[in-house]
């Protein structure tokens, strides 16, 4: 899963501008992660976590994917195994 699909799915029929405020984060901010053209701090990570009861390991590896220039790699980490 890329990290743009899953920000996307944090919505769950919502409005960004739900999710934005209950990550305490602009719902710029949020349209930026969900557009790909921005990438949340490890602190944002954390809280995106916490609030959703994610995979730690799978959500850090999906947006860390995404600052990986090699598309092949990118895509291999993000497939990696977490468990």
């Amino acid at each position: 899963m890329t990290f743009i699909e899953l920000i996307s799915s944090l919505k769950m029929g919502g409005s960004g501008y739900a999710v934005a405020k209950k990550l305490k984060i602009t719902p710029s901010t949020f349209y930026k992660y969900e557009n790909g053209t921005k990438l949340p701090s490890n602190e944002t990570l954390d809280r995106i976590i916490k609030t959703y009861d994610l995979d730690p390991m799978k959500t850090y590896l999906s947006a860390y994917a995404e600052r990986i220039d090699n598309p092949e790699i990118a895509n291999k980490f993000r497939n990696l195994k977490t468990h």
